[in-house]
């Protein structure tokens, strides 16, 4: 089932199926929440004190970080880029009963808003399908521009946990990682507590992963492809602290498993090239 609904002048769109229930905003076309059936808590975590208004990010989540991931070096873009500060573009839907799958795609072109930040021609394509086994998110670039340009992506998906010292993440064990904004790095294995500050980057991963919460019986595999790194991000107790729409003692509830190309990449003109992520429960 596809539903359609307007709250607060915003668009949004309810999938369900027989198993899952997924809530998307049409603004920054972004998850807002992902709801097994037989689960009493969402497997997406929201943060209560972020406000849903245009111009202003929404943290929680699944947010898509385009055409930069994490601080412009240059100081032109917002922080992770504007698509995820834009309302975009209903572009289709789609139902099939034999496997009970259930999607929508958004679509957001260069605009007024965009060019006062980035003067490139562009089009991103947000394909986002519920099925019986989990969630499927595609991000496709093309290049609308005369000239090639340059873009880093991510999705940002924001897991529910029932804290953090009771998680695991598997299949990273023995990757090097690299900690943003210290320059230092380690090696990660598979007992690594998820329990301090993590903003670890590993580069040129190919694996897929598994979040594990031992309280809550959970197990979830992260499946990626068209982009290069995993990105694992909690703020913990000083970082959420410091950012203002989220509760200071909420980074307990909370871990950030990212799919990312978090260095640029080139895309000529009329090319088009797509990331995607599969959460499988």
């Amino acid at each position: 089932m596809i539903k359609e609904f307007q709250t607060g002048g915003q668009q949004f769109i309810q999938l369900e199926n027989t198993d899952y229930e997924v809530l998307i905003s049409g603004y920054g076309a972004q998850v807002l929440a992902l709801q097994p059936k037989n689960d009493s808590a969402d497997w997406l975590w929201l943060s209560d004190q972020s406000p849903l208004e245009v111009g202003k990010a929404v943290r929680g989540g699944i947010p898509i970080c385009w055409p930069n991931f994490g601080n412009d070096p240059d100081g032109k873009l917002p922080k992770h880029g504007f698509a995820r500060l834009q309302n975009w573009r209903l572009k289709g839907e789609q139902e099939k009963e034999r496997d009970q799958s259930v999607a929508v795609s958004f679509i957001l072109r260069d605009n007024a808003f965009s060019r006062q930040y980035w003067p490139y021609a562009f089009e991103l394509e947000m394909a986002i399908r519920l099925t019986r086994q989990g969630l499927e998110c595609e991000l496709t670039t093309t290049n609308r521009d005369v000239v090639p340009f340059y873009y880093s992506e991510a999705f940002h998906p924001y897991f529910h946990v029932s804290h953090i010292k009771n998680i695991q993440v598997y299949g990273l064990d023995g990757c090097t990682y690299l900690v943003d904004g210290s320059g230092e790095s380690g090696i990660w294995h598979d007992d690594t507590s998820c329990d301090a500050i993590h903003d670890n980057t590993f580069f040129n991963v190919e694996s897929s992963l598994r979040l594990e919460d031992k309280e809550w019986g959970r197990s979830l595999s992260l499946e990626k492809c068209g982009a290069s790194d995993w990105i694992i991000w909690n703020p913990h107790v000083q970082g959420a602290k410091e950012i203002k729409d989220m509760a200071d003692d909420s980074y307990a509830s909370m871990v950030c498993v990212e799919p990312a190309t978090s260095k640029k990449v080139e895309i000529l003109p009329g090319d088009s090239a797509t990331m995607r992520m599969v959460l499988r429960i």
